[in-house]
């Protein structure tokens, strides 16, 4: 005996206006003291201040301690070794290994950071999911405004997918 789906007709939410959701006092506001048209452009002016506030103000950014790494104007090099470029070794390039800072004469090296690295994966990680959370929320409050599909379904496609972007920058961090 094999079960069988059950269909239903749902009604479609962008014309039969019994079923649409209620908008919110503040959404009704908004278009009539702004218009309809203008509002209608503020997800355009919400998604470019959504992308430009992280790249201008560096926000999500990798914030390196000040001698975390090698820089031949400020420390002098004590140890490196030789490491070949990938693909197929078409180059080879120096690696610092330890380094002393020419001003104060303290010595430093890549296992020193070990620590900051995994704190600013930490860090990086649930700031960019947090963030990621209100663009996706916002999303969903769109896409269902505009009757194209359900607030929560979208949402939680959003969010799976901010998810996999949080572990991916955790994991290159």
């Amino acid at each position: 005996m094999s079960r069988q789906k059950k269909h239903h007709n749902l009604p479609n939410r962008a014309t039969d206006q019994t079923q649409t959701p209620r908008k919110f006092a503040l959404l009704q506001l908004l278009q009539r003291v702004i218009g309809a048209q203008l509002f209608k452009k503020t997800e355009l002016i919400f998604w470019l201040v959504f992308l430009c506030v992280p790249v201008f103000t560096g926000w999500l950014d990798y914030q390196s301690l000040p001698d975390e790494f090698y820089d031949p104007t400020r420390h002098e090099l004590l140890k490196s070794h030789m490491e070949e470029a990938w693909p197929e070794g078409l180059g080879t390039y120096m690696v610092p290994d330890s380094w002393r800072d020419q001003a104060t004469g303290t010595i430093f090296s890549a296992n020193f950071f070990s620590a900051h690295h995994q704190s600013e994966a930490r860090r990086l990680g649930i700031s960019w999911f947090g963030y990621g959370l209100i663009g996706c929320a916002f999303f969903a409050y769109c896409q269902g405004m505009k009757g194209r599909c359900v607030f929560f379904r979208t949402f939680r496609n959003s969010v799976i997918l901010n998810v996999a972007v949080a572990i991916f920058v955790f994991w290159i961090t």
